[in-house]
């Protein structure tokens, strides 16, 4: 799993976003349930996968659109939602 993901993450039990780790984040801990992760930040990325590829899928769609859009600009008033 990618150790940098910058997008927020969010406790599955609760919904918090607010979580305390080591510094090598092999433990996770969620401040709002107290829910601990033992594997870590990666436990946390894994219960978060699906939200993360809704968020990516999401992103790629519009940009695939504004790509579109742009490229059919001069063709009147076409444009794709």
């Amino acid at each position: 799993m990618d150790k940098n993901y910058k997008g927020k993450l969010l406790c599955p039990t609760c919904g918090g976003g607010d979580f305390e780790c080591n510094e090598d984040k092999s433990f996770v801990k969620c401040k709002r349930c107290g829910r601990e992760f033992h594997r870590g930040y990666d436990e946390l990325l894994k219960s978060n996968q699906s939200r993360i590829n809704s968020i990516v899928k999401d992103k790629v769609e519009k940009d695939i659109v504004d790509d579109i859009n742009k490229a059919i600009k001069g063709f009147g008033n076409i444009k794709l939602k």
